[in-house]
């Protein structure tokens, strides 16, 4: 059976090409790779620029690592006076590439973030036997796991919500896309979630 391919070339600004390659079991891009078997966190961002409020560029940034701490960078962009397709390229190798590597990578690291020893940080977020902690400037505070109700995006971040002590739902934490793995948060947490309350 033919291995499932991808490829296209991506803009990065108005003249500049570079090749994007993808399979389940590498990704290739300007002419480096990484085995999708070696990856072990995923950060991603979209950055939208303006100029006197008039939008100017769009920018897709995806950073890949390994165990060792080796990053493998990919990033392309289009300008807003390029063609309409040109922004619906990019837009479609974003979403492809997120999609496999939630589709190929995305168990095994959810599988060892969630059954890590506790406690352990992803992000800003440690998660214990008691709950979610998150430390800020002047004060920590924590969320014990039968108050958490759930995880939903909000402006291009994760958001942790609770019941506070007035016995509402409030926002408890806030996560950026760009922290190793935070595009896997929803499942850390509901996986966690289960085990501790399992026990």
């Amino acid at each position: 059976m033919n291995e499932w391919v991808y490829e296209v070339d991506l803009p990065m600004g108005a003249l500049v090409k570079r090749h994007l390659q993808l399979t389940t079991s590498w990704v290739t891009f300007n002419g480096k790779s990484m085995a999708v078997a070696d990856i072990w966190s995923i950060s991603i961002q979209v950055t939208r620029h303006f100029t006197n409020g008039i939008p100017t560029q769009t920018t897709y940034q995806v950073k890949l690592g390994d165990a060792n701490g080796r990053d493998f960078k990919l990033n392309w962009s289009f300008g807003s006076l390029q063609k309409k397709a040109t922004k619906e390229l990019c837009e479609q190798a974003y979403r492809t590439l997120i999609d496999m590597l939630a589709d190929q990578a995305g168990p095994r690291i959810i599988g060892w973030l969630v059954n890590q020893p506790m406690p352990f940080k992803l992000g800003p977020l440690e998660f214990s036997a008691d709950g979610i902690d998150v430390s800020g400037l002047l004060s920590a505070k924590r969320a014990p796991w039968p108050s958490i109700t759930r995880v939903a995006m909000e402006q291009g971040n994760y958001n942790v919500f609770y019941v506070n002590e007035n016995g509402k739902e409030a926002r408890f934490a806030t996560m950026s896309l760009m922290l190793p793995n935070a595009v896997f948060l929803p499942e850390v947490v509901s996986g966690v979630r289960a085990r501790v309350l399992a026990q």
